[in-house]
Parts: C-alpha cells; structure tokens; sequence
C-alpha cells in the first residue's frame, strides 16, 4: 500500500489466559473480533484512508 502509515498494536492487549488449566489446560484464548475493531477504528481515523470502505476478510466463523 503506498500511503502505509504505521501504528503499534500490543497483542498481550488482545489475549487472555484459560483461568481453569487444571480443568481445560493450559490456553491462549485471542480476540481477533476486538482486534479487527481496533485496527479498522485507526485505518478509519487515518486521513490517508478516510475515503475507503474498510471489510474483513479471511474469517471462516465470526462471534459475537
């Protein structure tokens, strides 16, 4: 992309530890839906890309 500019994402900020390992064992559980929210909210905020329709792809199964 030729206007790229770059922000920084924490991505201990989007993963959270399974609380029961004794019972489910030892998991990393990512929330890719708050991610995807975040990443579009700045490319929204971006003067570069305030014109373009922003979509999601790639995702077999979205929850809510």
């Amino acid at each position: 992309m030729a206007n790229q500019s770059y922000f920084k994402i924490d991505v201990f900020d989007y993963v959270d530890e399974e609380e029961n390992v004794k019972e489910y064992g030892k998991r990393l559980y990512i929330d890719v839906s708050r991610l995807a929210d975040d990443i579009k909210n700045e490319l929204e905020k971006n003067t570069n890309y305030k014109e373009h329709l922003i979509e999601f792809c790639g995702v077999k199964r979205w929850e809510n």
